[in-house]
Order: structure tokens, then C-alpha cells, then sequence
């Protein structure tokens, strides 16, 4: 991050700071009210919402429309490293976006991600060229490996 207030991700510099997640919005318009009135540029999808047969599951379609939104597909969902690849491969396939929010969590009835899994899948998506942004625990010895592959940044739990 830079000193002049703006936000600095690998080779990208947005004015904004503020990053938003889409996943507790009651309906889509809300979502797309709040994207507009918020100011951000890095908004998260996660892929099982790029969903264009069905408007009401579709976050991706209006967020892309929204001049000077960046769009951060997001891993939620995969439950090892494999999946999380294959999840960001997709996702970047379908917005244009190198970015990525890694999310890995093992287990479905809670939101506690794995470092583990978590790791292997941030090593091998630094190497394909994106811009990788790990969901994590709060550990500063995992935080500073993170950084020390590539990653743009780290998002503790």
C-alpha cells in the first residue's frame, strides 16, 4: 500500500481502498446500490454467483456493467488446494480478472480456512500470474511466507 492513500496490488493502483464482498446482500439491486454509493473498485464474486441463466443468482453480469469495478472472483467453497485452482482458473476465464481471493475451507459448517491448503494453492496461482489474495488464519509466520511467494496481499480471519 502506498502512502498517498490509494491502494496498490501487485502492478494496480486503485483509489479506493475499499474492497466489498457480495455475500449477505438480500437481493441483487441492493448490491449493486451499495457497489455504486461505496466508491470501491475491487468488489469479490464468488464463482457460483457468476450465474447469467438466473438473474437472481447472477452477481457477476451487473457488477461487470459498473464503469471502474474490478471484479475479484473468489475460491469460496473449494475445500483443498486443487479445487481452489481450478475455482480461480474458472473464474479468471469467465471475468478477464487476474485477481483472485483464496478461500479454503475444509469444513462446511464453519468459515475457519485451511493455511495448509491454503498455501499450496497461492503458490501455484503467484506462478500462472495472478494476483493472489489469501483468505487466512490470523498467523504472521504463514502471513510473511505468503508474502514472500508473491502474494499481493494477505485477508486474516
Amino acid at each position: 500500500m502506498s502512502t498517498d492513500g490509494k491502494l496498490t496490488l501487485g502492478e494496480h493502483v486503485f483509489e479506493s481502498r475499499l474492497l466489498m464482498g457480495t455475500g449477505k446482500f438480500s437481493d441483487v439491486e441492493s448490491m449493486v446500490r451499495a457497489a455504486r454509493a461505496s466508491g470501491t473498485q475491487l468488489v469479490t464474486v464468488a464463482l457460483r454467483r457468476f450465474n447469467t441463466d438466473e438473474d437472481s443468482d447472477d452477481l457477476y453480469g451487473p457488477l461487470s456493467e459498473i464503469a471502474g469495478i474490478t471484479i475479484m472472483p473468489n475460491t469460496s467453497g473449494a475445500r483443498n488446494a486443487d479445487e481452489a485452482v481450478r475455482a480461480a482458473m474458472l473464474g479468471r476465464e469467465l471475468s478477464g480478472s487476474q485477481f483472485v481471493k483464496v478461500e479454503i475451507h475444509p469444513n462446511p459448517h464453519h468459515l475457519m480456512p485451511d493455511p495448509i491448503e491454503t498455501f499450496a494453492a497461492c503458490e501455484q496461482l503467484v506462478k500462472e500470474g495472478f494476483v493472489v489474495m489469501p483468505y487466512m488464519p490470523a498467523d504472521p509466520v504463514l502471513a510473511k511466507r505468503l508474502e514472500d511467494i508473491g502474494c499481493a496481499s494477505v485477508m486474516p480471519l
